[in-house]
């Protein structure tokens, strides 16, 4: 297996399979995901945060702060934090209830 050839299939995994039980009396033709928020479904992904350290430019200039009519903000490590602490970090770039982990 060629690992430079693999690192370009990165995939991001969203749980999106549940019941909805908490929402079925509001929306039961619908998964959760696609019940509409603003004409938009809910699973519709606009923004990340990319928690960045290490040669982090390398990043920036490839993706810059949009990629896909996705917008990307860096929370960017000064020094390495770990893994919780940079997700904590990167969790001061959003608004509390519009954050997926």
């Amino acid at each position: 297996m060629n690992f430079l050839a693999e690192i370009t299939k990165i995939k991001a995994i969203i749980l999106a399979g549940g019941f909805g039980t908490r929402l079925s009396h509001i929306v039961s033709d619908v998964p959760k995901p696609m019940v509409q928020v603003n004409n938009e479904p809910y699973l519709k992904i606009n923004k990340v945060v990319l928690a960045t350290g290490f040669i982090f430019k390398c990043i920036e200039e490839y993706f810059k702060d949009n990629y896909h009519s996705i917008e990307i903000e860096y929370s960017i490590e000064k020094e390495p934090l770990g893994t919780g602490v940079a997700i904590k970090q990167a969790l001061s770039y959003c608004e509390e209830d519009d954050i997926y982990l």
